[in-house]
């Protein structure tokens, strides 16, 4: 990002920080469940992401713990779960209908235009029973980043409005729960978690591997966490693994290039010691095969492009699944936001990012390691992971790794925006660009 651009986000970040300071005190809703699905428009998808994810994360902040906050990759999965075409709900054509099917209460939706060569954001909260509006607000500016910072008191609009709406609307009694609210149940409130979902049990580092091609790799024994966050697209959920190993570094472009291949790297001019990066997530599984024949191993792919699936009990390597993933980022330390770190304050110390990576990405294990000895698992290159567009959310292992997400953040990316990057369990769907990279996994 320029230079040029880092006042403004100073002050956007000041003004995120002043207007979550407003909706936290807000009272807790009677509502129950609210869905948030993603904006709408012909702006970038990364643009409509972010700006859906500013809009999620006020609405999380305002409810205190007293709503559900739902996003449409909730409803697809539950919709799936049923076996019901889920288009509906990424069409935008029966929004409210769906979230009425499902029981959710109220629907948050929005588009973005271009308008006299400026873009206006609508935002509009229906009411499922009846498919009233209840509310609906306007906001406007010159780029995203504009409406970036007035989309939260837009939000804090709606969110007033259904204040007053759930103060006076007593409640209906609860009907006898249907066939898509026992699904719904699975999902937890957003309330804060016990001590039990903030621990870990087991997943302890015990032993490690050594690679002649791609170095040491952590092994962690079997165990349950609490994955996920209610702020984020992943919901927090308990999941349990199996015992893994996962490399201490990302595969760097000397890795990359001793099987014989050509260096795809946008930052070469960085060194054979960063990580390889602009790799597609098939290229990155064909790697993971070819170094577990070089290894005398057992391939753990079968398939290619789109047609690729895993290879059940198999010893080779492969990249970790999600809840892998974000577990090995952890490193048993349950609250931090990121990978050996609590909090922004520290981001420095342990990720190459905006804040310091002068756009470019830098050799590995250079800052502080996490929990488990691992480098780099925030910043740097963003990772491709085992995981599937509205599949893993609550899946310990997919059963189509199509790889449409990335984990992590990069070098590209800031660690002080709210409700985008700060958080292990935040994803990105990604395709084969400049910030993105991967390590790899063996199960044990």
């Amino acid at each position: 990002m320029p230079a040029s651009s880092t006042p403004i986000l100073h002050l956007l970040l000041a003004s995120l920080s002043l207007m979550l300071t407003v909706l936290c005190a807000f009272p807790a809703h009677a509502v129950e469940r609210l869905a948030v699905l993603e904006l709408s428009g012909k702006l970038p998808v990364d643009d409509l992401t972010t700006l859906s994810a500013v809009v999620r994360g006020a609405v999380v902040k305002s409810a205190q713990g007293g709503l559900a906050v739902m996003t449409s990759e909730n409803m697809e999965v539950m919709l799936n779960d049923m076996g019901i075409d889920a288009s509906c709900v990424s069409e935008g054509a029966c929004e409210v209908q769906t979230a009425r099917n499902l029981g959710v209460e109220y629907v948050v939706t929005g588009q973005v235009v271009t308008m006299g060569g400026k873009l206006v954001a609508t935002l509009n909260l229906h009411e499922t029973t009846g498919g009233s509006l209840v509310s609906t607000t306007l906001v406007t500016g010159d780029t995203s980043l504009d409406l970036l910072s007035t989309l939260i008191p837009a939000t804090a609009e709606l969110m007033t409005a259904l204040s007053a709406k759930s103060t006076t609307t007593a409640p209906a009694p609860a009907p006898e729960m249907s066939a898509a609210e026992k699904v719904l149940a699975r999902l937890p409130a957003n309330a804060p978690p016990t001590e039990f979902e903030m621990s870990f049990e087991g997943l302890e580092v015990v032993g490690s591997h050594e690679s002649p091609t791609v170095g040491k790799l952590v092994c962690i024994s079997p165990g349950s966490f609490t994955m996920g966050d209610n702020g984020t697209s992943v919901l927090r959920h308990r999941v349990s693994l199996a015992a893994f190993c996962a490399m201490e570094h990302e595969v760097t472009q000397a890795e990359w290039m001793s099987l014989g291949r050509k260096n795809p790297s946008k930052f070469t001019a960085c060194g054979e010691d960063c990580p390889v990066d602009s790799v597609k997530w098939a290229q990155a599984a064909k790697f993971a095969n070819d170094l577990s024949s070089a290894e005398g191993l057992q391939p753990a792919y079968r398939g290619a492009g789109s047609q690729i699936t895993r290879i059940e009990g198999s010893n080779g390597y492969r990249l970790l699944t999600a809840p892998e993933w974000e577990a090995a980022a952890r490193g048993r330390e349950w609250s931090n936001h990121f990978a050996g770190a609590k909090n922004a304050k520290y981001a420095k110390e342990i990720a190459w990012s905006e804040w310091n990576s002068d756009e470019t990405t830098h050799p590995i294990c250079q800052l502080k390691q996490n929990g488990y000895g691992l480098c780099d698992m925030t910043g740097n290159v963003s990772e491709w992971t085992e995981e599937g567009f509205g599949r893993n959310a609550f899946e310990e292992s997919p059963p189509a790794p199509t790889g449409d997400f990335v984990r992590g953040g990069s070098y590209d990316d800031n660690p002080g925006l709210m409700f985008v990057w700060d958080d292990i369990s935040f994803r990105d769907r990604k395709k084969a660009y400049a910030d993105v990279g991967f390590r790899l996994a063996r199960s044990e």
